[in-house]
């Protein structure tokens, strides 16, 4: 830049000399020159910056970028090109320094002349660097959805550390695993059948990795995820440390299962709905209450909801508060296959618990349990639906309950997800009483691949 100011500054002095008369033109001239490079020059550096900055993102839309790049590369060489003519134009203005005034008007309409190329390339540049704003707008969106087209490791190590590992391995130790995965697809939708070989081939390649990343994910999964996780940021409200807000639901804990408030337990998947309606409803695992909030919706009579572990028993009395539920029954017991003293062990983690202790830093409780069967004959009860996620007690809980469901024969929504076990056995377990049962396996789109499947069974009796 002090080279071509000086060069400037001594082809004014030399016209200034020889051309008195076109000393204000020549100063006007030189000065509009330097400043209109100096300005383009920063432009450009400025741009450069920009893009070197831009280029670094990564973007699901590389074409994008390419096409951006290749244009910015054809109109800079066209710059330097320019650039190139106005310095070879300063050249020829110190060589003829003989040269008449219209030489050097000539000199100066090629001057000009340039003036105006660069003038709209810098426009032709500040297009590009419109269209690059528009796109550095949008990389907030493509950052969310990439963690979707490929699953973090840690994002599902917990669900690793707690099922999947152990999960894989009982599975392998299985003798007879083909003919438990023959009885547990046999009379099943083609649906279901799918849902159990992907969960099946997603469980077996996490186990595999330790570190890194992994492609598990549909494009039409990573669709409904996005639209899930987007709707949940827009309609939680923090209303108060204890008191947060979902649509019309309240709760004690910023804790909103998406299996439960956005999919609403599967529910929506039954066809006995109207035989539900008017018949009493079976919680079993009750958390928080957030299960209770959608079940309570789809019965006239009442909700029974068995809760077990001290602090969420008294977090759920909270939720029945905050959103006045009448029809809930709440008890502060277990559900299984005896009526007495059923001891458990809590982790740090509020919803895990286990029937085995894992690790020696978990806290023992003993709790009051009862049977389904017991329950249901102490209180009179016509049962229409009965939901489980008891922490991998599932087989106990339906040994209890067998007298119920034979009886009665109620919508079944069991949690199959806690061990192999149940799994491949519960299904094949329930369809040996020969209760005219139609089977289903579901699970909706979760950042998980095993946790909150479910069996659906219902009776084909009940079919709307």
């Amino acid at each position: 830049m002090q080279d071509e100011t000086l060069k400037t500054n001594k082809l004014y002095s030399f016209f200034s000399r020889i051309l008195p008369a076109s000393k204000k033109d020549l100063k006007v001239l030189s000065d509009e020159i330097s400043d209109n490079k100096q300005a383009l020059e920063e432009q450009i550096e400025r741009l450069d910056e920009d893009l070197e900055e831009n280029y670094r993102l990564r973007l699901e839309d590389k074409a994008a970028y390419e096409e951006i790049g290749e244009k910015y590369n054809i109109l800079y060489d066209k710059f330097t090109t320019l650039k190139e003519s106005s310095d070879e134009i300063y050249g020829t203005l110190s060589s003829y320094k003989e040269e008449n005034n219209s030489t050097l008007s000539d000199l100066k309409s090629k001057v000009e002349s340039n003036i105006l190329k660069l003038e709209e390339l810098r426009a032709d540049l500040d297009s590009i660097a419109g269209k690059q704003k528009i796109i550095f707008d949008n990389i907030g969106m493509i950052r969310i959805q990439i963690p979707f087209d490929r699953v973090i490791y840690q994002n599902f190590k917990p669900e690793k550390e707690r099922f999947i590992d152990r999960f894989v391995k009982d599975m392998q130790e299985f003798d007879d695993l083909p003919q438990r995965y023959m009885n547990l697809i046999r009379d099943l939708d083609q649906n279901s059948i799918e849902v159990v070989e992907r969960i099946i081939n997603r469980v077996r390649r996490i186990s595999n990795l330790n570190t890194g990343d992994v492609d598990i994910y549909t494009y039409e999964e990573q669709n409904e995820l996005r639209q899930m996780f987007d709707h949940f940021d827009k309609n939680i409200i923090e209303l108060r440390s204890d008191l947060y807000c979902y649509k019309n639901f309240f709760m004690p804990i910023n804790y909103f299962n998406p299996s439960v408030l956005y999919y609403y337990h599967g529910m929506n998947e039954l066809q006995t709905l109207n035989n539900i309606r008017g018949k009493n409803i079976i919680d079993a695992g009750a958390f928080i209450g957030d299960s209770a909030l959608i079940l309570s919706k789809y019965t006239k009579e009442k909700v029974y909801s068995f809760e077990a572990m001290p602090d969420n028993y008294e977090l759920f009395k909270k939720t029945i508060e905050y959103n006045k539920l009448e029809n809930v029954v709440i008890e502060n017991m277990a559900l299984g296959d005896y009526t007495g003293k059923l001891t458990f062990y809590q982790s740090d983690v509020m919803d895990e618990c286990s029937y085995i202790q894992v690790d020696s830093n978990e806290k023992e409780l003993v709790v009051d349990c009862t049977t389904i069967d017991e329950y249901v004959e102490k209180n009179s009860l016509k049962v229409g639906l009965i939901k489980t996620d008891v922490e991998g007690a599932e087989k106990d809980l339906l040994k209890g309950a067998m007298k119920t469901i034979i009886e009665q024969r109620p919508t079944l929504l069991i949690s199959i997800y806690h061990s192999a076990e149940d799994f491949f056995d519960i299904k094949p377990m329930l369809e040996s009483l020969n209760l005219n049962y139609q089977f289903r396996i579901y699970r909706p789109a979760m950042m998980n691949v095993l946790t909150d499947t479910i069996l659906i069974a219902e009776c084909r009796d009940n079919f709307e």
